[in-house]
């Protein structure tokens, strides 16, 4: 099984400081041979200056549920709802998160993402 490209794009109102602190988070979980890298898109002069920002992480399948895991860990700390959405070999998986309590299920919908062929 090779290595998953992942992008994840955080969405809300603070989606740039959300972006900012899942980046902190899976970079202070030090996951083998998992480094996350911020992209920032083009700034969009209909939104004032702000960029899009999206995270690159290349995943090997062997740490894919500790990935996982990362993810619903960070979830796990937000105070308020988040989305996040999730892209690998050109398709997505859209969540939400509005309590601690949906991490788990999340953290499994990830994990079973990252494992489809």
């Amino acid at each position: 099984m090779s290595d998953n490209e992942v992008h994840l794009v955080v969405g809300g109102d603070d989606h740039v400081v959300e972006t900012r602190s899942l980046l902190t988070a899976l970079r202070d979980d030090d996951l083998r041979g998992v480094t996350p890298v911020l992209d920032r898109g083009e700034p969009d002069p209909e939104s004032l200056g702000l960029v899009d920002e999206a995270i690159r992480v290349v995943v090997n399948p062997e740490v894919g549920a500790a990935f996982a895991g990362a993810l619903g860990t960070w979830l796990t700390t937000r105070r308020r709802a988040v989305r996040l959405r999730v892209k690998r070999r050109g398709r997505e998986l859209e969540l939400e998160a509005g309590s601690p309590r949906d991490a788990a299920k999340l953290m499994q919908q990830v994990k079973d993402f990252l494992d489809e062929e």
